[in-house]
């Protein structure tokens, strides 16, 4: 019972407390969006300040806050965090963990902790001289050497939450569903012995002290009191009784802090106290956008806490004990990011529950630049010209003509704009659910008023133009297609029995990604599909399509089988023919791509992590456009005339290496075709400077035999012989 009890609690207060193939390049991570870090506890370390996440692991900062970077112990749910000399260790629901680096690496350091089903769960950290202590679900624990062993050190069978020292003295909180072994235990040997203290039958959430006074955050009758102790527990007394929602307490040097749980609207949320607790003040000026206080730190001069609402997290700094709080969230990217646009060389980021993000430098950095959308879901975004575009979910479309410095609705007021395109200067929405007269609507005046096209009470995933023809992908039936403007509708599914979530085009050949069966082309505008799934995971859902020049992209999703050697990106440079996988350099912990976008010669990718604990993901990555597709810039002297170089290795099994050189800016198409002239991929479809370029072709999918390359730019055109043997 007590194991099935301690499961059980470790849930509970974890959501309470924490709530080779070849190539060229990569997929790196941008600088951003940021948020979302769920930091619950910090320890400070010399000059680092570590901060621990309930999903994300741990994070350092090695230049007081100002920027952030995720150490080697990444995807752990952190419950304490604790500086002991050199070393600092992490309490997780896996165990503790131990780093000698500053967070370089991490190791297990479990032997000796108790068990339960193969779970650690420790929750605190103390040390008093030579001795480090435990808080675990099975009491305390003590090391003599560092973490190397444990071994336990009383308090068997109950839940351990909070350990401080004061002095010579060693104080337990701890936690029991029922309140018989709740409150505060005290030892003044080391933890050989243990006593019930003055603080019985209240459930302890945290421990900190300030010379010989003790604090205890615990439960009252109906939400947490302030517990002060000036005679090692002898009596305890209740200070701050004006605070009806605390969560969190930390201390300063001689200030001590505390931290509420209460909406945004209702404004002071921290309190500090100068004299050990009699007097309180507000100290909140600069929190915003969060409804629980989480945990405090000291450093230096600097005092740190953690924030977060209902899908955000933040960290602030304040170098005025309080006074004044600024973000300091730089480096924690764990956003998802459901859409992608851009304007020049400006980019914007859509995410869930946290605004609108630009970079102005592909993603190097990031702004949030939504202050009239705060905190909103951004499910599509669509550029045309100056203008942008969002859809906001259930808020409708919102415009910006000044690159997303203010916002203003344009239309479709409590609708959830789920999807928006554009073309020429036509604008397209289509709505999630809707629940008036149509499901799609067209602008042709920059959104100043929006038009029906009907289709009514269908949930729209995706939309295509191709020539005369409207496309809408549909998540509850079919796909449909119109050729007079939404006057009919009629369904087009013909050899596609899944519902269709992604569109797009190249040339007159229609892509549609499905909820669980992959891609299927037409090459008939719609009439008639056939799959095209060679080299795409079994089943998969393909969440975004993205065509640029000849190439097709597919975003996929691996939420049906959670399975991190599915990959999530794939290109194919032959219409869908073969797929070849691009997911080189992506975390293994995303499990959906969501949005992706070709800009400033590069490919973006917006992602999403499936979990429990809320929508959140990892953020932008991007990666080399024309590296992704095969093409490397490998020498920028200007040649003296065009050239197509001989394949290396000739023959090849199954990739090979095409080198070529231009004098001039040229657009410049690479093709392969097979023995009968069929036109089998493009390696390079685009606009290169002069220089000297290298691409990779990969025929894994093809079968032996001669093949030919062809080079044509600027009015040259070239083609030369090679041989595949397998």
């Amino acid at each position: 019972m007590k194991k099935l009890f301690t499961l059980l609690f470790a849930l509970s207060i974890y959501h309470f407390t924490f709530s080779i193939d070849n190539c060229f390049a990569q997929w790196i991570q941008t600088n951003g969006p940021y948020g979302n870090g769920t930091i619950r506890c910090f320890a400070v370390s010399g000059n680092n300040l570590f901060g621990g996440s309930c999903e994300h692991g741990v994070f350092l900062s090695a230049n007081n806050g100002d920027s952030w970077s995720q150490t080697s112990l990444n995807n752990h749910a952190v419950l304490g965090l604790f500086a002991n000399g050199t070393s600092v260790f992490a309490g997780t629901i896996e165990g503790a963990y131990r780093t000698t680096n500053n967070g370089q690496n991490w190791v297990s350091v479990n032997n000796g902790l108790p068990t339960i089903g193969g779970v650690f769960d420790v929750y605190g950290f103390a040390s008093l001289g030579s001795n480090l202590f435990a808080g675990t679900d099975d009491g305390v624990y003590v090391s003599t050497n560092n973490g190397n062993n444990w071994s336990s050190r009383g308090l068997s069978y109950i839940l351990v939450t909070a350990l401080v020292a004061s002095g010579t003295n060693l104080f337990a909180g701890t936690w029991d569903a029922y309140s018989r072994d709740s409150g505060v235990y005290l030892s003044t040997n080391n933890g050989m012995n243990w006593t019930p203290t003055g603080l019985t039958h209240i459930n302890i959430k945290s421990l900190v002290s300030i010379g010989n006074r003790v604090y205890a955050l615990g439960t009252g009758v109906n939400y947490y009191h302030i517990y002060l102790t000036t005679n090692n527990g002898g009596n305890w007394n209740i200070i701050g009784g004006q605070f009806t929602d605390l969560y969190s307490i930390g201390v300063s040097g001689t200030n001590l802090f505390a931290g509420t749980y209460a909406p945004p609207s209702v404004g002071n949320r921290v309190f500090r106290s100068s004299d050990y607790g009699t007097s309180w003040y507000s100290a909140y000026s600069g929190l915003f956008g969060s409804s629980a206080i989480y945990s405090f730190a000291a450093n230096g001069n600097s005092v740190f806490t953690a924030t977060e609402g209902s899908s955000r997290t933040d960290v602030y700094r304040s170098t005025n004990n309080g006074d004044n709080w600024t973000v300091s969230n730089t480096g924690m990217l764990f956003k998802f990011v459901p859409a992608l646009a851009s304007i020049g060389t400006n980019i914007f980021a859509g995410t869930y529950a946290g605004g609108i993000f630009r970079s102005s430098n592909n993603g190097d950095s990031w702004t949030e630049v939504s202050d009239s959308l705060p905190n909103y879901t951004i499910i599509s975004l669509a550029s045309s010209g100056s203008n942008l575009f969002a859809g906001v979910f259930d808020y409708g479309i919102y415009k910006s003509t000044n690159n997303g410095a203010s916002w203003f609705p344009c239309g479709l007021a409590n609708q959830k704009v789920r999807v928006l395109m554009t073309n020429g200067n036509s604008i397209y929405a289509g709505l999630g659910s809707p629940y008036g007269s149509g499901s799609v609507f067209l602008s042709t005046n920059n959104g100043g008023s929006w038009n029906s096209l009907g289709l009514t009470y269908k949930d729209i995933y995706a939309l295509a133009v191709v020539g005369s023809s409207i496309f809408a992908g549909t998540y509850n039936d079919s796909l449909y297609r119109t050729t007079n403007n939404g006057v009919n509708w009629i369904p087009v599914n013909n050899g596609i029995n899944q519902y269709v979530i992604s569109l797009t085009a190249v040339g007159t050949n229609i892509f549609a990604g499905t909820l669980g069966n992959g891609i299927y082309v037409s090459s008939n505008n719609g009439n008639n599909w056939s799959p095209v799934n060679n080299g795409l995971p079994e089943a998969c859902y393909v969440l975004q399509l993205l065509s640029s020049g000849s190439n097709v992209f597919a975003g996929i999703s691996n939420s049906n089988t959670y399975s991190q050697t599915v990959k999530l990106i794939y290109l194919s440079t032959n219409n869908g023919n073969t797929w070849i996988n691009k997911s080189q350099g992506l975390d293994t912990v995303i499990t959906e791509v969501w949005s992706m976008m070709v800009a400033n010669n590069y490919i973006f990718a917006g992602t999403k992590i499936y979990s429990g604990q809320g929508e959140y993901g990892k953020s932008v990555w991007r990666r080399s456009y024309s590296e992704i597709i095969g093409i490397q810039n490998i020498s920028n002297e200007i040649p003296s005339s065009f050239a197509l170089h001989q394949n290396y290795p000739n023959p090849f099994n199954p990739t090979t290496k095409i080198s070529f050189q231009f004098p001039v800016v040229s657009f410049s198409s690479l093709k392969i075709f097979d023995i009968t002239g069929k036109e089998i991929a493009t390696l390079v479809n685009e606009t290169l400077k002069p220089g000297t370029y290298e691409a990779i072709f990969n025929g894994s999918q093809l079968p032996s035999g001669v093949y030919f390359y062809r080079l044509t730019a600027d009015g040259y055109v070239e083609t030369k012989k090679m041989l595949m043997i397998k």
